[in-house]
C-alpha cells in the first residue's frame, strides 16, 4: 500500500512574531463603463444641470399621472392650492395675534382680543391636515396605476424589439435604466408632490412676510438657503456610492 507523499510545509507568519503585519486589503470595487453606447450618463450630469432637468421632469410625471386617473390629479392639484392658502393663512393670522398677545393688559384682556386670530390658526391647521389625508388618498389612486402602465409598457418595448437589437453595444444598459425607472415609479408621484408643495409653500411664505414686513426676507433665506446647500452633499455622496459600490458592481 503506496501512501500519498507529503508536501513540504510553507512557512507561515505568525502574528506573535516581531515585524510581521497584516496584508493590506484589497481596493475598492468601481464600476468601469465600456463601448461606444455604454456609458454612465450621471458622471456627466453636474448639480446645476440636474436641476435644470427637474421642470421637464415634474412636467412628465404629470402627463403620465393625467393619463392614468385625470381624477385624482385634479384632486392633488386642489389640495395643493388649498394646502398653499392654509400656508398663507396660518402665517398672516399668527402675525395677527402677535399684536393683542405682546401688547399690555391682562392676560385674560390679551386673549381675548386675540382669540379671532387664533381661531383662523385653528381653522387653517385642520384645513392643512385634511388636505395632507386628501393628497395622500390621490397618491395611492394614481401610484398603482401608473406602476401598471409603466411595467406594462417596458414589457410590450422588450417583446417588440427585433431580435438583433439585443446584440446592440448599450441595448443591455438601456433596458437596464427603463427596468430601474419602472421600480421607482412607486415613490415618483410621492416625491414630484412633495417638491411642489415645498416650493408652493415656500413662496406663499415669501408673499406674506414681505407684507408684513419686507425685512423678513432675509430671515426666511437665512432659514432656508443653509438647510438646502446642507442637504445637497449627502445627497450627491450617496449617489456617487451607489455608482461605485460593489453591490451596484456585481449587480450590474
Amino acid at each position: 500500500m503506496t501512501g500519498r507523499p507529503s508536501l513540504p510545509s510553507q512557512p507561515t507568519a505568525s502574528p506573535d512574531l516581531p515585524g510581521a503585519s497584516a496584508p493590506p486589503p484589497p481596493p475598492p470595487a468601481e464600476i468601469t463603463y465600456t463601448g461606444q453606447l455604454s456609458v454612465d450618463p450621471m458622471a456627466q450630469m453636474s448639480f446645476l444641470r440636474l436641476c435644470g432637468r427637474i421642470p421637464s421632469v415634474l412636467a412628465r410625471i404629470a402627463r403620465m399621472s393625467w393619463a392614468v386617473d385625470r381624477a385624482a390629479v385634479v384632486l392633488l392639484g386642489a389640495c395643493l392650492i388649498t394646502t398653499s392658502l392654509a400656508a398663507a393663512g396660518q402665517l398672516a393670522a399668527t402675525a395677527e395675534a402677535m399684536g393683542p398677545l405682546l401688547t399690555g393688559g391682562t392676560v385674560r384682556e390679551r386673549l381675548h382680543a386675540a382669540l379671532p386670530a387664533l381661531i383662523v390658526v385653528a381653522v387653517m391647521a385642520a384645513l392643512a391636515r385634511t388636505t395632507g389625508a386628501l393628497q395622500a388618498y390621490g397618491e395611492r389612486r394614481i401610484t398603482p396605476k401608473l406602476t401598471t402602465e409603466s411595467d406594462t409598457a417596458l414589457v410590450a418595448s422588450v417583446c417588440n424589439v427585433e431580435a438583433a437589437t439585443y446584440y446592440e453595444n448599450g441595448f443591455h444598459d438601456r433596458q437596464e435604466a427603463a427596468e430601474m425607472g419602472v421600480l421607482r415609479t412607486h415613490v415618483m408621484v410621492g416625491d414630484a408632490q412633495q417638491l411642489v408643495a415645498s416650493v408652493v409653500k415656500l413662496v406663499t411664505a415669501g408673499g406674506v412676510l414681505s407684507l408684513i414686513d419686507p425685512l423678513l426676507l432675509p430671515c426666511l433665506l437665512l432659514a432656508v438657503v443653509p438647510a438646502g446647500v446642507g442637504a445637497s452633499p449627502p445627497v450627491w455622496t450617496a449617489r456617487s456610492t451607489s455608482r461605485t459600490s460593489p453591490t451596484a458592481t456585481s449587480a450590474g
